[in-house]
This record gives structure tokens, C-alpha cells and sequence, in this order.
């Protein structure tokens, strides 16, 4: 896991602080900030979908992806100048700040290469060439004026935005990177009003790929809806599971056929040792280092069927006992077994059920001490009104009964220190012994109580 290599090169760095090492650090670092930004995007999209499915049939969703399977950094070469001086001014920068940055990105000359020679010499009148080190600020500066106006839509009487949960914060718009889902409803007004702000935005230089686009709507919508969609939008409608940051997008129930494509993943690179002699000790190499780190990341955003779980289980197992050389292949011991510490008579592999409990209790971890656009609304949905230990799951999402299958053991790990008592008196570990809900004269105990009520300045109020 990245946490664990990022540990390993900060001690070679303190071994020796070569420039080498803390470069190979730094990347480490920067590659696990973007894996963690990525799995709060798709918690933030994922955490609507059981609301789209049981909430109020009129709601929408809307989906689109800008400029679809194309490198970020061929999206920086078409913002207009003219757009970027006119931004920073808003922004509140200094007039001397813009002029420097004006005389930057506007001195830029471009010759032609034909059979290795090169022919012209002409100005570029936008954007920046692909390369430079300050070409991604024009694509964050664009992505910034977009989400501020769709946000601003959030406060338009006319504009009916995604119906949420009472007291959820209002979203219609989640963005990674080129990766954009909008989320509106289907009346004709809010639809154009969403509709104007990307023609704004494709003034300044950027571009939408409408044939690459899709919207997505419940299978109870009426088909004239549908047809209003694509009327207004230009944009196709697409079909339920559809895979955003690496993950499938679903509502209802779970299925198997959700995660056929990862496993077949996984199949194909166990192919491509087909015909490679193995040992033992090889092959747990290979399983621990490569084949259960891939379902990793899905792992930390799904919670996947018994029986998914089960067919990656029989994967591993069947590749460790397979054939290698002149090797039959032996089946002397019970998986579960092998994936026990090596002090325990395993061989210390991963069991994917004790990975996934230690994912959702990171989850529950995040959802308690974060503010985060998904922990937000996930509280707002589950917990308004009760503490998160008396939250019930019945009804819930598949994420939602997932995390209270651990909460228990994760709220005893966690310690709340007293500052200016805003902690619950009965249900948060601020006493390093555990919560005091779980006493057993306490159990039937729901009422909400803060620890400042029983200070006073002396100290405890006795």
C-alpha cells in the first residue's frame, strides 16, 4: 500500500537525504493525495445514489464528462488570455501581479518542424504550450469559474436543482480533474439555466465533447423527459452501472456483473505469468505486491457481494496451488489459514475480508473527524437528529450498513479530547476507556448530553 512505501522512503531519506530519495518521496506523496482526493470524489457521488433511487420520482440526474479520454494538459493550449487577466482581476490580484503574468503567457513564439526542419516562426494568440510549468493554473482557473457558476445557480429562485435529503447541503456539481457530473432536475427552466452556464464556459477557450457526454436518468422516468434531455442538451442518455474515477455508479441492488471487470483484470495478469516458472515464495510475492493490491481502491469505495469476495479468494488461492514447472500443485492447507501472520503458522498474505473491514473503518474514521463535503452529507442524511452510535442502517445504503458494522469497534479507538466541551458526555471516548454508552447501565441511554455541562471554571461540577 502507498502508506506503507511512502514509510519506507522517508526512512531511506533519513538514511541518506539525497536529492534522489526526497524526489522519490515527494512523488510518492503526491501520487497518495491523488488516490485520496479520488476516493472522496466517488464517495461524494455515491453517497446520492441511494436517495436517487428511493427519493422523489420527478428527481434527475444529469451526467457529462468534458473532454473525455483527453491528457489534461491538451485542454490548457485554448484559454483565452483576454478570460485569464479578467478572472485575476476579480480574484482580487494585484494590477503588477497581472501585468508579470500577462507578459508571461502572451510572449509566446512557435515554429513548425517538417522532416526535421523547422519553417515559420508565429505568435500564439491563447493558452500556453503543452509542457509548461504554469499551463495547469489556466486549467484550474477555468474548472474555478465554472464551479463558482454553478454554484451561484444553487442561489437562483428559478433553478431547481437534484432534490436531496432534507438538510443535505445543495450539490449539483462534482468535478475531478476533466471529470464532471452535473446534477439538476429535469424541468426545462433549470436545464437551459445549466445549459448557459457551460456555453460561458466553452467562451472562454474550453471545450465540451457533447457526442462523449451522457445524461442518466431513473428507469421510472417518463420517456418525454428523456427526450426533452437530449433536445435541449445535444447530449445522448446512457444506462445504469456507468464507471466514473475507476468505480461503477449504480443504484438498487447490488450485483456480481459490476465487478466482472476487475476480476478479469486480475485473470489477465495471472495469464501473463502463465508460462513463467514460480515458487512458492514467488507466487506470494506476486499476490501480496501486485494481485491484491489491484481491487484495493475498489475495495475502498465498494462494498462488493459475499460472492465477489468469495470468486477473488478462490483467484488467489487457485494461482498459489497451480502448476509451475514440473510442479503438480498441492492444496495442503485452507486459504484462510495462509492469510494468518507468520507468527501465527500463516505466510502472512492479506485476508480481502480483514482489507475491507480496515477500509470501512477508515471510512467511519473519516466520516467522524473530517468535514468534508461527504462526511457533511452523510450526517445531515443519517444523523441529524441522533448520534452516530444510535444511527440505524435499516433501509440504508450499502455504504451506510457497511461503516455501522464497525463503528463499535472504531469508536473505542478513538479519543476526543476535551477542549471547549462540545464532545457528547455518553456517547464519544473522552475518558480513554471507551464511551460511556457502552457501560452496561447505560445501554438504553439515547439522551444527547456535552461535557461542558459539567465543567465549570473551578473544573468538574460535582
Amino acid at each position: 500500500m502507498l502508506e506503507d512505501e511512502i514509510g519506507v522512503k522517508e526512512i531511506q531519506l533519513e538514511i541518506n537525504p539525497s536529492p534522489k530519495n526526497r524526489e522519490k518521496l515527494s512523488s510518492k506523496e503526491a501520487e497518495l493525495k491523488k488516490y485520496r482526493y479520488m476516493e472522496e470524489e466517488f464517495w461524494r457521488q455515491k453517497s446520492g445514489m441511494k436517495w436517487f433511487k428511493d427519493g422523489d420520482r420527478n428527481t434527475r440526474f444529469f451526467h457529462y464528462n468534458r473532454v473525455v479520454k483527453l491528457d489534461m494538459a491538451k485542454a490548457y493550449d485554448r484559454v483565452s488570455w483576454v478570460f485569464l487577466t479578467k478572472v485575476l482581476r476579480r480574484f482580487g490580484i494585484s494590477e503588477l501581479i497581472i501585468d508579470m503574468v500577462w507578459r508571461l503567457v502572451s510572449n509566446n513564439w512557435y515554429s513548425i518542424l517538417m522532416n526535421g526542419q523547422p519553417y515559420g516562426f508565429f505568435k500564439s494568440t491563447r493558452g500556453m504550450k503543452q509542457g509548461d510549468p504554469l499551463s495547469p493554473t489556466l486549467f484550474i482557473i477555468a474548472a474555478e469559474v465554472l464551479a463558482r457558476g454553478l454554484n451561484k445557480l444553487n442561489k437562483d429562485k428559478d433553478f431547481k436543482g437534484f432534490d436531496m435529503p432534507k438538510w443535505s447541503p445543495p450539490i449539483n456539481h462534482l468535478s475531478y480533474a476533466d471529470d464532471t457530473i452535473l446534477f439538476c432536475s429535469g424541468e426545462k427552466v433549470s436545464i437551459r439555466k445549466m445549459m448557459g452556464i457551460l456555453q460561458e464556459y466553452e467562451k472562454i477557450g474550453q471545450l465540451i465533447i457533447l457526442s462523449k457526454s451522457f445524461f442518466y436518468l431513473h428507469d421510472n422516468t417518463p420517456p418525454i423527459v428523456a427526450i426533452r434531455l437530449r433536445r435541449i442538451t445535444g447530449i445522448r442518455q446512457g444506462n445504469f452501472p456507468f464507471t466514473n474515477l475507476g468505480c461503477p455508479v449504480f443504484y438498487g441492488r447490488k450485483k456480481n456483473v459490476y465487478y466482472e471487470e476487475m476480476m478479469r483484470k486480475i485473470q489477465r495478469r495471472i495469464m501473463s505469468w502463465q508460462n513463467k516458472w514460480l515458487s512458492y515464495g514467488g507466487k506470494v510475492a506476486l499476490i501480496t505486491s501486485v494481485l491484491q493490491s489491484m481491487p484495493l481502491y475498489l475495495l475502498s469505495a465498494m462494498n462488493p457481494t459475499k460472492k465477489v469476495m468469495s470468486q477473488l479468494k478462490q483467484i488467489f488461492a487457485g494461482f498459489f496451488r497451480s502448476k509451475s514447472g514440473d510442479d503438480k500443485g498441492k492444496h495442503c492447507i485452507a486459504w484462510d489459514e495462509l492469510c494468518y501472520p507468520k507468527v501465527e503458522g500463516g505466510i502472512g498474505m492479506r485476508s480481502l475480508n480483514d482489507v475491507s473491514k480496515a477500509l470501512y473503518s477508515k471510512l467511519w474514521w473519516n466520516f467522524r473527524t473530517s468535514t468534508s463535503l461527504w462526511s457533511t452529507y452523510m450526517w445531515n442524511k443519517y444523523c441529524k437528529k441522533q448520534h452516530p452510535l444510535l444511527a440505524e442502517s435499516k433501509g440504508a445504503s450499502h455504504v451506510w450498513k457497511k461503516m455501522v458494522e464497525v463503528r463499535e469497534e472504531v469508536e473505542h479507538n478513538i479519543w476526543w479530547q476535551i477542549g471547549s466541551g462540545e464532545v457528547s458526555f455518553w456517547f464519544d471516548n473522552w475518558t480513554k476507556q471507551g464511551a460511556l454508552y457502552f457501560t452496561e447501565n447505560q445501554r438504553g441511554r439515547e439522551e444527547e448530553i456535552e461535557v461542558k455541562r459539567f465543567i465549570t471554571n473551578e473544573g468538574w461540577d460535582g
